[in-house]
């Protein structure tokens, strides 16, 4: 197992959290990130990948566990091309702060390949209102108001601008009988026809 450390340096109490956790040996590489924020991330991020010196073999071979840095879009860069390059996403680490004392320990490790596949067979063609979704059942919606804004969208999708009306639930469309989608939904996006 190889935990690429994107983060600080990795504490030998939080290296035998994670070794416990994971039930193997872990070894540790640590990757500096020093991102230059006038320049564009993906390049940077690249680089730092490719100064690994892992052939494409070994990434896909080798279980990799990541502890990722701390900037939100340097880690959605480095997971990306993390899926490029290994096939599928990978293990993270997620800290939290000590419970005795200061620092931060090992909370988990979230296989997010293991929650990605586990999303993709939840979802399924859903009712909200009188509209027919591709969503995961009981995820909350709302209704657009405006000439603009229109139809179902999740709540986390809202602008604080748009002008919405009401909320609802989806509920599994039993009439579907859980048919594979019948166009090309995508799970992340409110994908919806009217009833």
């Amino acid at each position: 197992m190889r935990l690429l450390n994107f983060a600080h340096p990795i504490s030998a109490q939080q290296l035998t959290q994670i070794r416990g956790l994971l039930g193997a040996p872990v070894e540790v590489v640590n990757v500096r990130v020093d991102l230059d924020h006038a320049r564009g991330f993906e390049q940077q991020i690249h680089s730092l990948l490719d100064g690994l010196r892992m052939t494409s073999a070994e990434w896909r071979r080798i279980p990799i566990v990541i502890n990722l840095p701390g900037l939100a879009t340097a880690a959605a860069v480095l997971l990306a091309q993390m899926l490029g390059r290994t096939g599928s996403l990978p293990a993270v680490v997620r800290m939290r702060p000590a419970t005795t004392g200061k620092g931060f320990e090992v909370a988990e490790i979230l296989d997010l390949e293991r929650v990605r596949e586990m999303y993709a067979r939840a979802a399924r063609w859903c009712r909200v209102g009188g509209w027919r979704v591709w969503s995961v059942p009981g995820t909350m919606y709302t209704f657009g108001g405006g000439a603009v804004v229109w139809g179902p969208y999740q709540l986390h999708e809202v602008e604080p601008d748009w002008d919405v009306e009401g909320m609802a639930v989806a509920v599994e469309d039993e009439a579907s009988g859980n048919a594979p989608c019948d166009g090309n939904p995508d799970p992340h996006h409110a994908n919806f026809v009217a009833a």
